[in-house]
């Protein structure tokens, strides 16, 4: 009687199956989080994009026309590594991404667009 009921429940654990889903998990990470607020918050032609630069991932967090064409590049830890600023004026040139000392646009390798505002 003992080895008939192992049997059966044996057959009824293999019967059981996991549910299978087609959402990718999510790696909650700083540049993830900064990513998801920004979707959140982004002005009309927003967009993010990932780039390879001196063999490091960065990306670019562009916040479209209704900003003038300021943005900012950070890496995976959510450092800035420079930023971008169309008609304004940056007090730090140092931090410009098109600017002397950082040369981003022209050598980076784009990767993929993350994301881009509707």
């Amino acid at each position: 009687m003992k080895k008939i009921l192992f049997f059966c429940l044996f057959c009824i654990a293999l019967s059981c199956k996991k549910e299978k889903t087609n959402i990718t998990p999510v790696i909650i990470t700083c540049i993830g989080n900064k990513i998801e607020a920004f979707k959140k918050t982004a002005f009309c032609e927003a967009f993010i994009n990932e780039y390879s630069y001196k063999g490091k991932i960065y990306y670019y967090f562009d916040n479209g026309t209704a900003c003038d064409g300021t943005g900012e590049v950070l890496d995976e830890q959510c450092v800035q590594y420079c930023v971008t600023c169309g008609d304004c004026i940056i007090t730090n040139l140092d931090k410009e991404c098109g600017g002397s000392k950082i040369d981003f646009f022209n050598k980076a390798i784009l990767i993929k667009q993350i994301w881009k505002k509707p």
